[in-house]
């Protein structure tokens, strides 16, 4: 009877060892699959921004329209995390393309798009410069022609593009704001006649 007893009390840690073991293995399937979703869904959210940046660029080819120069992914993904190579630090400083840029002002210029080579920043720099300059106009009687205010278009831009919230370079040729969209950025613009 002893023997008995002793042959049950093997044959249950034998079993509980499998269940053990089969639990653990669960366990390890769904940790894998909760990873799989969230890359899944930055790839989602990633893609999403890019295609529209690609079909904004579309539309610059087609008629014009600027809104690809003015558009970070904030703006198309309101619900984004600030988190772009989701390391979990938020809002910091990261390379994209030849810039380091702040994880919070990521614009469609930033990134790779068939306007890579047409819509550069110095060309949606130029380009925001003379709509705002346009808005800007003004007749100056006095003068006898059309007069831009520059101070208005410069104060404008630098709130169209901003640098995000991360402490980007000191030296203006490794800041790609302070290079391209700081202060007096509009002053080489031509006021439009």
């Amino acid at each position: 009877m002893i023997k008995r007893a002793q042959g049950l009390s093997l044959d249950m840690v034998i079993g509980m060892l499998i269940l053990l073991v089969v639990a653990m293995v669960v366990i390890n399937l769904f940790i894998k699959t909760i990873k799989r979703g969230e890359e899944a869904s930055q790839f989602s959210w990633e893609f999403q921004f890019k295609e529209k940046c690609e079909q904004l660029c579309q539309d610059y080819k087609s008629t014009g329209s600027i809104e690809f120069c003015k558009t970070r992914v904030q703006d198309v993904l309101p619900n984004y995390d600030f988190d772009w190579n989701d390391n979990n630090i938020k809002r910091e400083k990261i390379k994209v393309g030849l810039w380091e840029v702040c994880e919070d002002a990521i614009y469609c210029f930033h990134i790779d798009t068939s306007c890579k080579d047409i819509l550069t920043m110095e060309k949606c720099r130029e380009l925001l410069c003379q709509e705002l300059l346009e808005k800007y106009k003004y007749y100056n009687a006095s003068a006898n022609r059309w007069m831009c205010n520059y101070t208005l278009a410069n104060n404008t831009l630098t709130k169209i593009v901003v640098p995000g919230s991360c402490s980007l370079p000191s030296e203006k040729f490794e800041n790609w704001w302070m290079s391209r969209f700081n202060e007096s950025r509009c002053a080489g613009v031509p006021c439009p006649a």
